[in-house]
């Protein structure tokens, strides 16, 4: 998911939650208690319908300026090339015709009487490709999805605020109430098109009934010393303060706080020139290069045992999942198991330009999936939100991912 959804964090990806409220999420994820969806594997999109017309929008520029139309869908340029964009083209002619069916007042129900609401959407399925000059039919990204689906998530929906330029998420539970309503009439009417408009699907997690290893997770989180009401951006501050005191001594200690800072990159954090002012050269590029270079891989080994304890609890609770866009799912299974050994053996034996990074990816992402056997599911992730924010849970499908994207 990317776009104006930007990205979807993990719950150690936000450096404002604590060590309780994780231990809660935790918690309530491993009894059942959390509501979401099935993350799916597409391409992201946010849909509307402004003075008249159906728009979309991939950015917060789109956003801002009311969405755009199928002409400037037609003339954008797409990453993806052509195959992309007939893609996104052809979803959004299924959107355009469903949204154009409805009465102004149902408009004006589901979008806001300005039209200010957009809708958290993804594009999944198959894209057509060239391959040996015959044209054959490839999944989005990774997963390959029996039907082409727009699929219009449940939560996540965003108006712009032009007053303070910024995207803001919509409580949208009465306009979504009314839009379940009118899915299957969408059905209907996409019934000839190349893409079905469906909401997505509900996802039920596995409940750990295993106390012994929700405890152990907990505690491997608590003993990098992050714990209580002390937040990621806390436990950070509190790893890379001693490390700036002896490595920076020579700094006194406004300055060395204010590298912490810079390098935690909190609001109102000076800048390295702000910083290293008065400093001789030699000593601005010690600074310079600790925080650009260095810091970035500090902070790496600093999250590695917290990402790597979600990620065991995320994998048992997607263990077995079914998607509920594939008919197959144990053999769609096997296929991704069999491409996944089959990118890990090509980066294994990859030896020409770049290949010490190759490797030190493949040994980073193999350290999570342990094995390509470990496949088990081709359900992506889950997506919940929180106290008003979105996170997701992924399981092994990301260091899958990073390996055939590899």
């Amino acid at each position: 998911m990317g776009g104006v959804a930007g990205h979807l964090s993990h719950l150690y990806d936000n450096r404002s939650l604590t060590y309780n409220k994780m231990a809660e999420i935790l918690r309530s994820a491993s009894t059942g208690e959390l509501i979401g969806t099935e993350k799916t594997d597409g391409y992201n999109i946010y849909l509307g319908f402004v003075d008249g017309k159906a728009r979309y929008a991939r950015n917060k520029g789109d956003m801002a300026a009311g969405g755009m139309t199928m002409n400037e869908l037609s003339a954008r340029v797409f990453k993806g090339g052509d195959s992309a964009k007939e893609v996104f083209i052809n979803s959004f002619k299924s959107y355009e015709k469903a949204v154009n069916s409805l009465s102004i007042e149902e408009r004006a129900q589901i979008f806001g009487a300005a039209g200010e609401v957009f809708y958290n959407s993804e594009i999944q399925g198959q894209r057509k490709i060239l391959k040996d000059g015959k044209e054959v039919f490839v999944p989005l990204n990774v997963v390959s999805y029996d039907e082409n689906i727009l699929s219009i998530h449940r939560v996540g929906h965003k108006r712009y605020n032009k007053d303070t330029n910024k995207l803001e998420i919509v409580n949208t539970i009465e306009q979504s109430a009314f839009l379940d309503e009118l899915i299957d009439r969408f059905d209907e009417i996409t019934l000839n098109e190349s893409f079905k408009i469906k909401r997505t699907a509900l996802l039920e997690l596995n409940k750990l009934t295993d106390d012994a290893f929700v405890d152990n997770i907990l505690n491997t989180i608590k003993n990098t010393g992050y714990s209580g009401d002390m937040t990621i951006n806390d436990y950070l501050e509190s790893q890379f303060k001693p490390i700036i005191d002896q490595k920076f001594a020579n700094l006194d200690e406004n300055m060395r706080l204010a590298l912490v800072d810079r390098i935690l990159k909190r609001d109102n954090a000076q800048s390295l020139t702000q910083i290293s002012k008065g400093l001789v050269k030699e000593e601005k590029e010690v600074i310079s290069a600790y925080v650009l270079e260095s810091s970035p891989l500090a902070i790496q080994n600093m999250m590695e045992p917290i990402e790597l304890a979600i990620h065991d609890f995320s994998v048992r609770l997607l263990k077995e999942l079914k998607s509920a866009y594939v008919l197959d799912n144990s053999a769609e299974v096997n296929r991704l198991k069999l491409e996944t050994r089959r990118a890990i053996e090509t980066i294994r034996d990859y030896r020409e330009l770049n290949c010490d990074k190759a490797h030190s990816i493949l040994a980073k992402q193999i350290t999570k999936l342990r094995h390509h056997d470990s496949i088990d599911t081709v359900v992506e992730g889950f997506v919940f939100q929180y106290d008003d924010q979105m996170y997701k849970f992924t399981g092994n499908f990301a260091p899958m991912n990073q390996l055939l994207g590899l």
